[in-house]
């Protein structure tokens, strides 16, 4: 600065110029971090608004209270935080959580996956958890209810709404997938014939975004179950997307 006439020089000029430049630029990036919080937020708490759950405590579980229980365990966490990961990055890939046996933190990992995906600024991905046990819930009442119009209708709102829902959503997990029904082929009851249509809406509306299964039915088994065309578009047919459980023993308590 030039002390007599109390004119800044040029290269004063230029460092207060780019102090300004560099103070903008952290209160911008400041303001979409705090964007980016209040979008994962509010979409946590669409999660837990549109998600049919039997407990909804199984939306709150986290990588991190994940203690494997052998070696088989701790690598399905790891790749469990992978597929996380990938689907950040936009993969849209489906990806089963496979056993015969229940218990062996098939539900508790792909909840893990969803929450961590649910919670992240950056993907800012909308996410669903469905226990296909509810879905039938659902059908039953609607059956189950018949005399009275106003639930007869109400309930097939409730329907139109999950399957909406579960089409549109960013993720999905569709959990205990066969559960629901049985590997009885002789006949199908009007209920199971309504999961199946729905079932089939949600995999058509999904063709290009990912779903997460647990299930303790092969592809062929779920085959008996729903119609073939459901099954070839949920379930992958390559073995990397496929999280084997067989060799996990049961995290419950007898």
């Amino acid at each position: 600065m030039d002390s007599n006439l109390g004119i800044p020089t040029w290269e004063q000029r230029r460092t207060r110029h780019q102090v300004k430049k560099d103070v903008q630029a952290r209160h911008l990036k400041q303001d979409q971090y705090w964007t980016q919080i209040y979008l994962a937020k509010k979409q946590q708490k669409q999660t837990k608004r549109v998600s049919l759950v039997n407990n909804p405590n199984v939306l709150l579980h986290t990588f991190t209270e994940v203690v494997p229980v052998n070696k088989e365990m701790a690598d399905l966490k790891k790749r469990a935080q992978q597929v996380a990961a990938a689907y950040q990055n936009n993969n849209n890939r489906n990806v089963v959580l496979y056993s015969k046996q229940s218990g062996n933190g098939k539900t508790l990992l792909a909840s893990c996956i969803l929450a961590e995906v649910g919670k992240s600024p950056a993907a800012a991905m909308t996410t669903m958890f469905v226990s296909t046990t509810q879905i039938k819930n659902l059908v039953n009442k609607k059956f189950d209810n018949t005399e009275r119009q106003d639930d007869l209708y109400g309930v097939g709102d409730e329907l139109d709404e999950f399957e909406r829902n579960a089409g549109r959503v960013d993720l999905l997990v569709l959990d205990d997938l066969g559960t629901e029904s049985s590997l009885k082929t002789g006949g199908v009851s009007p209920a199971n014939q309504t999961i199946s249509e729905k079932l089939f809406n949600i995999a058509e509306k999904r063709e290009f975004k990912p779903t997460i299964i647990t299930t303790n039915y092969t592809g062929d088994e779920l085959k008996k179950i729903y119609n073939n065309k459901i099954i070839d578009r949920l379930m992958p047919t390559n073995p990397a997307q496929v999280l084997n459980f067989e060799n996990v023993p049961s995290y419950r308590r007898n």
